[in-house]
């Protein structure tokens, strides 16, 4: 029934479903087809009616003239009004349905013209129309918004009290200026233990502890707010100090909350094991089971008592993290996100195609027959087992037996894929010895087979995989514990699961964690995520490596998909593959505090024992090219380099690089291409400077620091790195600039150039932005017409955004032949 009204979906979850409705709303309300009116309630929740809280300004983007409709329900009893604290849905449904009468009157207003003021300010317009609609209705507006909403919606989720009163509680500590203090931290740590007998407070008692004004109203609507049915003189002050201190630390790192409800919850500071799931259950989805296993790693010398102290940052002050790094040889410069692979040999591309007419048919099929018998063992290994005993009770007896047959069949699935021999130094440990086996540095999915020769081990692997036909089962037989990238909660129940398993006294098998998250081209090891060192335990490191003389296995940012990869390796006569098991590393009294530094540590372990460097290039760089790939910005694989390279060279801030774009435009072919010498008198570096010649090269075609490179190219990336984290419009302004034909005058090719990088515009959309704004018909425009001609268009919407990679999904490596 709704389909056929042809509506537009909004998904509240999503954080771009908000523009892509505006945008919606926008092209319907402009559309000249005979589409139906658009009905919003612009409040964007329900309410009581007793006022008209705010109106989200959505609808009131297209600037067109809408008709406001009201509502009343004239009835004795109120059986209609779903809120945030009251009768749930199925109640009012029950309630209204048993009435004999349930009255309902619409009202339509006259349509609503808006003036031209209110057409530019969707804010304006949308408030005018809540106070025509308000007085009509003869009741107040309120300065509540949708965004109280979703306070209350996470308050009451994570079982705090009074979910319905936070948007109130912040407003009247505002009104009263308690959060220019923020005195309930003090006052949490002043008492030594929050008891029964110290927190039910009366009126004037609150009034004293806060140091309010009893006479004040603002006060008294506050203690007010607190009040139970069951007791409605007192109130639980820890209640209070509770709800204050989330709000204190609302948008700061969780752990300032942690710290304040050590205070609150414990004595003296320090908490039991009952009371340490007391203060992390609002913060995270953890058993009463998980925080004993917290606590008893906290606890080491048995006290039955732990308190907020973190180790880790006085380690974090030290120069053995943090690095100290601020050159790189250029001879040793690598960057380990791109892969160039070739056909240019003439022998190595006949032997290509001769390998993929006779031999890659016949490897197919006794993998693909390798395949169906690892699955097949590894079916009956599974059979009878539940979901849940899966996740909970290691295997044993004759499935442990199928499961090592599913790791012998997935060897010989390898070895018809050209990995004949496999070259394996040293041993792998018990699981007692080191309970989890760190593999370093990660190349692609063929590093898999590792998991045949430790054991084979469990792994930590993507949700998704489980779902793979036969590859689902074949993980499943290992018992992995499953992580899911799009949950940001996945990381924290990972990271238990991870802790529970190894500190269990069953017999569960080592844990393989590839620590780096992320593919590279194995010149170097990047930086590992902290994750399996949090359990501060002795790991097995194991250094892998790829012995054939060109690399045809790794998955980059910057190279060859996976179809070129597994067609290259499967016509490969045969691929090398080491194996190196490390000595088991056991951390000592500063790494078992500090994951990261543990991490780092080890990281440089499996580096030194292969004779490559480890670098700063990590997961988090991921999330900024994720972004770049997804805009369409040029040498994204290389945003680490640039950036960092930059950073040492004191061009971060991106200033100097402003003040060429206002000397240099308009920039033409003459001046536009540049020699390493102009480069760095440009931009006033030194030519000598290693970071200067890595730079350039980055830009040079020949990968070279002879020759010359389009300065153009590298000033869209600088500008684009220095201004992330702020307006688009800003970007724009400066891109404008970069583009521009004669002086603040731009044609219509520099207009989509400078465009396309910050909204979803196609060229044929840019050019009728294009014609609008160039009203002279002169070909050329100023930024000041381009931003009229965008007025109540989409693309306003996305240059309105921040310049910033969005929240983060898994990667999608770019695919080049």
């Amino acid at each position: 029934l709704i389909d056929y009204a042809q509506p537009i979906y909004v998904c509240r979850e999503d954080p771009h479903s908000r523009q892509t409705t505006i945008r919606e709303i926008i092209q319907r309300a402009n559309s000249k087809a005979d589409w139906p009116q658009i009905l919003i309630f612009p409040e964007g929740t329900c309410t009581n009616r007793t006022s008209l809280i705010k109106f989200k300004p959505g609808a009131f983007y297209p600037g067109v003239p809408i008709q406001p409709v009201l509502m009343r329900y004239p009835n004795k009893v109120d059986t209609v009004t779903w809120t945030w604290e009251g009768p749930n849905a199925i109640q009012l449904l029950w309630r209204t349905l048993t009435q004999f009468h349930t009255f309902c009157e619409i009202e339509f207003l006259p349509v609503y013209y808006p003036s031209e003021a209110e057409k530019a300010n969707p804010k304006l317009y949308a408030d005018n129309v809540r106070m025509l609609m308000a007085k009509s209705l003869d009741i107040p507006i309120s300065d509540y918004t949708f965004d109280d909403c979703k306070l209350m919606t996470f308050v009451k989720n994570v079982g705090m009290p009074h979910p319905a009163a936070i948007a109130d509680i912040e407003k009247l500590r505002a009104t009263l200026q308690i959060n220019v203090t923020n005195r309930e931290i003090n006052i949490v740590k002043l008492v030594r233990q929050h008891t029964d007998e110290n927190s039910f407070l009366t009126y004037p008692q609150f009034a004293h502890r806060m140091k309010l004004d009893p006479k004040q109203e603002a006060a008294h609507n506050l203690f007010l707010k607190l009040v139970r049915p069951e007791r409605p003189d007192v109130i639980d002050f820890r209640e209070y100090l509770l709800l204050a201190l989330f709000l204190i630390t609302l948008y700061k790192p969780k752990l300032n909350f942690v710290e304040s409800l050590f205070h609150l919850y414990g004595v003296d500071g320090r908490v039991d094991r009952d009371q340490l799931l007391q203060t992390l259950k609002y913060l995270v989805r953890i058993s009463q089971k998980e925080a004993h296993i917290i606590f008893g790693l906290a606890d080491r010398y048995r006290l039955g008592v732990i308190d907020f102290r973190n180790p880790r940052m006085d380690f974090q002050r030290s120069t053995t993290i943090a690095s100290t790094v601020t050159r790189i040889p250029e001879a040793e410069y690598v960057n380990p996100f791109v892969l160039k692979l070739d056909l240019d040999d003439p022998w190595e591309r006949r032997k290509t195609y001769l390998m993929t007419l006779l031999v890659l048919p016949i490897r197919a099929v006794l993998m693909g027959i390798c395949l169906l018998v690892a699955w097949a063992f590894a079916s009956i290994g599974l059979y009878g087992l539940t979901e849940k005993e899966r996740r909970s009770i290691p295997i044993s007896g004759w499935r442990r037996e199928m499961r090592e047959l599913t790791a012998v069949a997935m060897r010989m699935l390898y070895f018809f894929g050209s990995f004949h021999r496999i070259k394996v130094n040293g041993v792998c440990a018990s699981p007692r010895e080191a309970p989890i086996v760190v593999v370093g540095p990660h190349y692609s999915l063929f590093d898999g087979i590792v998991v045949a020769f430790c054991g084979p081990s469990t792994v930590v692997a993507k949700s998704k995989a489980a779902d793979l036909p036969l590859i689902g089962k074949i993980i499943d037989i290992t018992q992995p514990i499953y992580v899911c990238r799009e949950d940001p909660n996945s990381r924290h129940i990972t990271r238990h699961l991870i802790i529970e398993r190894v500190i269990s006294k069953e017999d569960w098998p080592q844990i393989l964690i590839f620590p780096e998250g992320t593919c590279s081209n194995g010149q170097a090891v990047v930086q590992f995520k902290p994750g399996a060192f949090g359990p501060g335990l002795p790991v097995q490191p194991v250094a892998i490596r790829y012995t054939s003389p060109t690399n045809t296995v790794s998955w980059t940012w910057q190279g060859p998909g996976v179809p070129v990869l597994l067609w290259r390796t499967l016509t490969a006569v045969h691929t090398g593959f080491e194996i190196n098991f490390l000595p088991v590393y056991y951390p000592n009294e500063q790494e078992r505090n500090d994951a990261k530094l543990y991490a780092l540590n080890v990281r440089n372990y499996i580096a030194q024992s292969l004779g490559i460097p480890g670098t700063e290039h990590g997961y988090n760089d991921c999330k900024l090219m994720n972004y770049m790939i997804a805009i369409g910005m040029p040498y994204f694989a290389w945003s680490h380099d640039i950036a960092k390279m930059r950073r040492w060279l004191g061009l971060a801030d991106g200033t100097r690089e402003q003040e060429i774009v206002e000397q240099y435009a308009p920039f033409t072919e003459q001046n536009a291409h540049v020699t390493l010498d102009e480069f760095a008198d440009r931009l006033a570096i030194s030519v000598d400077n290693d970071s200067t010649r890595i730079l350039f090269k980055i830009f040079n075609k020949d990968n070279d620091s002879a020759g010359v490179i389009d300065f153009r190219e590298y000033l869209l990336l600088a500008l684009f790195l220095s201004t992330l984290g702020k307006a688009k419009f800003d970007l724009l302004k400066l891109l404008f600039k970069l583009y521009c034909v004669e002086r603040d005058l731009i044609g219509r090719d520099g207009l989509y150039r400078a465009v396309k990088h910050l909204s979803s515009i196609t060229s044929e959309q840019c050019d009728q932005l294009f014609v609008k704004a160039d009203t002279a018909n002169r070909g050329l425009i100023t930024f000041e017409q381009f931003e009229q001609s965008i007025n109540c268009h989409p693309v306003l919407l996305d240059l309105q955004e921040l310049n910033e990679p969005k929240p983060y999904a898994a990667p999608q490596q770019t695919q080049t032949s």
